[in-house]
């Protein structure tokens, strides 16, 4: 089995509205040796009140997956990029952040450029670094 979708409700939900949605992951753990003590470890899950009728488990993986990069984007913006501003002017920072993710794109297109000179895949160690 490679994905399953399961009503699923909590607290006040109706279970008839929510699912818990485990697909086979795709991550391959360089620290595991041997087989999962449960194959359960092998799943990855996610909870949504998309019915596994309006979409497959594994174009859900997908768009979970885009978002978390998109989320890691923002994080890594206001973390490394973001100056820090006590403006009560919005347009200032407004200003701020729209720089600092420019540069933030500057940074990841430096990144992507060094990874095609070099002939191998961006990974921890192998990219310039933004602080």
């Amino acid at each position: 089995m490679d994905s399953s979708y399961y009503p699923y409700g909590v607290g006040g939900l109706n279970e008839d509205n929510y699912y818990a949605v485990g697909i086979k992951s795709e991550k391959k753990s360089l620290r595991r040796k041997s087989e999962p003590d449960e194959p359960m470890d092998d799943y990855t899950y996610f909870y949504t009140n998309l019915a596994p009728t309006e979409i497959p488990p594994e174009e859900l993986a997908s768009d979970y997956r885009r978002r978390w990069g998109i989320e890691t984007g923002f994080r890594v913006i206001k973390e490394e990029f973001l100056p820090k501003s006590a403006s009560p002017n919005s347009r200032v920072r407004t200003f701020y952040f729209n720089f600092a993710a420019d540069l933030y794109n500057i940074w990841t297109l430096a990144n992507v450029r060094r990874a095609e000179e070099l002939g191998t895949e961006l990974s921890k160690g192998k990219e310039f670094t933004a602080g």
